[in-house]
């Protein structure tokens, strides 16, 4: 018997593991950027870098339940990352080719 879960688990094993707390720590970064990674699938990755809104940037006083309000997404990105045989995490950013006009 072959299961929609069955199907899942196994490419998931296929796809190794979940990098997206190593592709957070790795990324560049400006100042006062959050980084979020979130696994799609197999081993691609979207990447969004949340920067503060112009009334947070002032210096005012902010709360963290209210970053969804206060910040935006400066810069995203979807990446395929792999760990190499040494060990060393390798990220490829994954391109939508330009339609020809």
């Amino acid at each position: 018997m072959n299961s929609v879960a069955e199907e899942n688990d196994a490419r998931s094993r296929k796809a190794g593991d979940d990098c997206s707390e190593k592709i957070e720590q790795t990324v560049v970064r400006e100042r006062h950027d959050r980084v979020k990674c979130v696994r799609v699938f197999d081993n691609y990755y979207r990447i969004n870098w949340w920067t503060p809104s112009a009334v947070h940037a002032r210096g005012e006083k902010a709360y963290e339940w209210s970053m969804g309000t206060t910040h935006c997404v400066r810069k995203s990105m979807f990446v395929h990352a792999t760990i190499s045989g040494g060990g060393e995490l390798v990220i490829e950013e994954m391109v939508q080719p330009r339609s020809e006009e």
